[in-house]
C-alpha cells in the first residue's frame, strides 16, 4: 500500500471519534514507530537511533495490552535518544487511552502493510506530498506558521544547500522548510553523513511534528529545540553556514522579553522603539550564520519602507552590504496570510561581481491562481530563481541596483522605486474611434445577411 493511501485511510478512521490534531499527533507517533522497526539493523544500534526488541512493531501489534506496550515503547525510545523526546513526551498511558483497541488495532493493521525498508520506501517526494497532505489539514485547524512547499523551494534553491554542512532555521514551526532542505541536499551530495539540520520553535507540539517529519523523510539526527528564539536563542553565534526561516509577522514583543533581549550579543543594529520584532528576527539570522553564511528569510512588505529606527536598521543593513536579493512574491500565497510577502536573500560572502548591489525581483506575477489560495508551478519556481542567480536587469521583473542610488531613494527597498516597467502604449482617439466605425459597419452587414438567411428558411423574427 502506498503511503499517501494509508494516512488518508488512518486519518478517516481516526476523524470519526477524535479532532484533527489528535488524529494527525496518533497517525505521526505510530508511522515514526514503524518507519524505525524498519530501518535497517545497522542503523538501530548506530548513531542516528537505539531501538530495542519491546519498541519494535511486530512486538507491539502481538503484545495482549497495545497501550501499554505502546507505553513502553515510547519510554524505551525518549530515554534512549534524547533528540526524540519531544516525539513521544505525551506519549504516556492516559494518552493511548484515548484511543480504543479497535482503532488501535485498525491502525496497527494499516500501517503494516507499508514497508519503509531502504530497498522499499518510495521516494522522498511521495512522502513528502503525504505528510504534506496530512499536515495541510492541521493547519486549517490551527494557527501553526506554515511555508508552501513552493516557497521553500525557492528559499533553498537561491542559497544552495547542497554546498553547505550545516543549515538552521530559528522558527521552523513544523519543520516544513527544513524538510525541504534536506530533500534538496540529498541531491547534491552523495555523503549526508556530515550534514546537519538544527531548528527551534517555541510549540512543543511542533517541535515533534519537525521531528517527526525528518525521520519519515529519512533523517534521524536532526537537533530541534524547544525555546523562542529571540529570548533563549538555543544556537551559539556565527554557527551555521545556512539559515532558513519564516518568522511570524509583525509581532510585537512585551516589555519583558525585550528586557531580556538587551542581555544578548545578538542585536548590533539596535532593538525598534516600538518593539517589532520583524528587524530583530532578521538580526538573530545575521548573528547564526558563519563568516561565509547564507540566508533566506521571508518578511512582510512594510519591512521594505518603514520610517523610524527600523529605517535606521535597514540603512546599516544596506551599508554592510549583506542583503544580495529581494524578490517581491505574488499575494495570497500563505494559509491566512493574504497580504504580500518579499524573500530577503543574505550573503556575508558576495562575489566581487555582486558586491555593493542588491537585485529587486518582482515576481508578483509568478503564480497560478487558485480559488482561496494562490500557488507557484515549477514553472514559476524555476523562473524566480533564474532571475535571482543571473543577477541581471530585465524589463519589468529585475533590476541590480548600487547601493548609492539606494541611498538616493532613503534606503527604501521596495521593488517598485526601480524596476523599469514597460510603459503602456498610447491610445490614438481619433484612430480608435475610426477602427470602431469600421467594425460597427461590418456588423451591420452580417446582421442583414442573417436575417436574409432567415427569412429564406421562413424563421420570422
Amino acid at each position: 500500500m502506498k503511503i499517501e493511501e494509508a494516512i488518508s485511510n488512518a486519518f478517516d478512521i481516526l476523524s470519526s471519534r477524535h479532532n484533527a490534531q489528535d488524529g494527525i499527533d496518533c497517525i505521526l507517533k505510530l508511522l515514526v514507530l514503524k518507519k524505525l522497526s524498519d530501518l535497517p539493523e545497522a542503523q538501530q544500534n548506530h548513531k542516528e537511533i537505539l531501538i530495542s526488541d519491546k519498541a519494535r512493531w511486530k512486538f507491539i501489534r502481538n503484545n495482549e495490552n497495545i497501550r501499554n506496550a505502546l507505553q513502553n515503547a515510547s519510554l524505551d525510545i525518549k530515554q534512549k535518544n534524547p533528540n526524540l523526546e519531544a516525539l513521544f513526551i505525551e506519549s504516556d498511558s492516559e494518552y493511548w487511552d484515548k484511543f480504543s483497541d479497535e482503532i488501535l488495532n485498525s491502525l496497527f493493521d494499516l500501517f503494516s502493510m507499508i514497508d519503509f525498508s531502504e530497498s522499499s520506501s518510495g521516494s522522498l517526494k511521495e512522502i513528502s506530498l503525504a505528510l504534506e497532505a496530512l499536515l495541510s489539514i492541521d493547519r486549517l485547524e490551527s494557527s501553526s506558521n506554515y511555508t508552501p512547499n513552493s516557497i521553500s523551494e525557492i528559499m533553498i534553491r537561491v542559497i544552495s544547500p547542497e554546498r553547505t554542512h550545516t543549515i538552521c532555521d530559528p522558527e521552523c514551526g513544523s519543520g516544513s522548510i527544513l524538510t525541504s532542505a534536506f530533500r534538496h541536499a540529498l541531491e547534491g551530495l552523495k555523503d549526508q553523513s556530515n550534514k546537519m539540520i538544527y531548528g527551534q520553535s517555541s510549540s512543543h507540539r511542533n517541535v515533534a511534528i519537525a521531528n517527526a517529519s525528518l525521520i519519515l523523510q529519512g533523517y534521524s539526527e536532526a537537533n530541534i529545540k524547544l525555546g523562542n528564539s529571540l529570548t533563549k536563542p538555543a544556537f551559539p553565534l556565527n554557527k551555521f553556514d545556512c539559515v532558513v526561516c519564516n518568522p511570524p509577522f509583525n509581532i510585537k514583543l512585551s516589555k519583558k522579553e525585550i528586557t531580556e533581549i538587551v542581555e544578548l550579543e545578538r542585536f548590533p543594529y539596535g532593538i525598534p522603539r516600538n518593539r517589532n520584532a520583524n528587524f530583530l528576527f532578521i538580526q538573530n539570522i545575521l548573528s547564526l550564520l558563519s563568516s561565509t553564511g547564507k540566508a533566506t528569510v521571508i518578511q512582510p512588505g512594510r519591512v521594505l519602507s518603514c520610517e523610524g529606527d527600523e529605517k535606521l536598521i535597514r540603512e546599516n543593513l544596506v551599508k554592510d552590504d549583506v542583503i544580495e536579493a529581494i524578490i517581491q512574491l505574488p499575494e495570497k500565497l500563505f494559509y491566512r496570510v493574504s497580504i504580500p510577502a518579499n524573500i530577503i536573500f543574505i550573503n556575508k560572502d558576495k562575489t566581487d561581481k555582486r558586491k555593493g548591489k542588491i537585485i529587486f525581483v518582482d515576481a508578483s506575477n509568478e503564480y497560478v491562481e487558485g480559488r482561496k489560495q494562490n500557488w507557484l508551478s515549477d514553472e514559476n519556481i524555476n523562473e524566480i530563481v533564474s532571475i535571482v542567480r543571473n543577477f541581471k536587469d530585465i524589463e519589468g521583473s529585475a533590476k541590480v541596483v548600487g547601493i548609492q542610488e539606494i541611498s538616493d531613494n532613503f534606503y527604501d527597498l521596495g521593488s517598485y522605486r526601480y524596476i523599469s516597467y514597460p510603459r503602456e502604449a498610447e491610445i490614438d482617439p481619433v484612430s480608435e474611434v475610426s477602427k470602431l466605425r469600421k467594425l460597427e459597419a461590418e456588423r451591420s452587414v452580417l446582421a442583414r445577411d442573417i436575417d436574409e438567411c432567415l427569412r429564406v428558411l421562413g424563421i420570422d423574427i
